[in-house]
């Protein structure tokens, strides 16, 4: 075993160094210090670099939110999300039987985002819906509606696509949202 002082002096062994978003370059709302100077520190390394998350949201969404957290925007070579997997499994089709879908957001708009340019039918009537959603839910609520339409969802065998796993997440000053908050749970 070999302790290393800092990911700079190892960097130039690999081809791609992967960083993780939430809770390795933020904490969600704003950029641990240390990462900012890592990826910075990183620029002339001969490894390209990316990050991998399990935001339910794009990756052109994600690549601004670490852009405006102080990340420069030619950081990273690559960034993709587990929302951005499911938007890339839409376009080839992978998910043919889906004809209208109802979403369940953190915020509101954050489908409408999230789909972008591609033609996705969201219906405002979960029982009209071929399948919900599950991008991700607000901190801070008890998810009453929410839980509704899942109830409802599941006794009318819905499809269920949850676009953020995540069952925990973190937050500003070294808060977790936990379980029940986090729509992987």
């Amino acid at each position: 075993m070999e302790r290393i002082e800092s990911i700079q002096s190892v960097a130039d062994h690999y081809d791609v160094i992967v960083f993780d978003q939430f809770g390795v370059l933020h904490d969600g709302t704003a950029p641990y210090p240390h990462a900012l100077a890592a990826v910075a520190g990183l620029k002339g390394a001969a490894c390209s670099l990316a990050v991998l998350s399990n935001s339910g949201k794009s990756a052109d969404l994600n690549h601004r939110r670490i852009t405006d957290m102080g990340f420069a925007p030619d950081a990273f070579d690559a960034v993709m999300t587990s929302g951005e997997a499911l938007r890339i499994d839409m376009a080839q089709g992978a998910l043919r039987a889906i004809n209208s879908i109802y979403a369940i957001e953190a915020a509101k708009g954050d489908a409408q985002t999230w789909a972008g340019d591609q033609t996705v039918d969201f219906t405002v009537d979960p029982a009209a819906a071929d399948a919900i959603l599950l991008m991700g839910l607000a901190d801070g609520d008890s998810h009453i509606a929410e839980r509704a339409v899942l109830k409802a969802a599941r006794k009318a065998d819905k499809l269920l696509i949850c676009s953020n796993p995540d069952r925990a997440a973190p937050r500003a000053y070294g808060r977790l949202v936990r379980i029940p908050r986090c729509a992987g749970a």
